[in-house]
């Protein structure tokens, strides 16, 4: 006779040990962050604040940020939408720049 296996979120519990937290989540707004967001605010005991990094690169960045603001606002999540400006120039590559530029701010 084979135990059933509690949910998934049940094992995030018990594998992280998280409860009665205050979290912070990044969230780029895209599939994975979205699903991983509505994850997690399943988790009770759990307070979560999520972060969206806007770097600008995109054309659509301004669309995204506020993509996220009113995903966040549908599940109840406080989100802080931080811009940041990258040096395109830097001698390290775009994607080292953004990363950076998310870091100092």
């Amino acid at each position: 006779m084979e135990l059933s296996k509690p949910p998934l979120l049940a094992l995030v519990l018990v594998q992280l040990q998280l409860q009665d937290e205050k979290y912070l989540c990044a969230y780029s707004g895209g599939l994975d962050s979205s699903v991983l967001l509505h994850a997690v605010t399943k988790l009770p005991g759990i307070t979560i604040r999520a972060i969206h990094i806007n770097h600008g690169l995109h054309p659509d960045a301004d669309a995204w940020a506020e993509h996220c603001v009113a995903f966040c606002r549908a599940l109840n999540i406080e989100i802080d939408v931080v811009k940041v400006d990258v040096e395109k120039n830097a001698g390290k590559g775009i994607e080292a720049a953004a990363r950076s530029a998310g870091l100092l701010k």
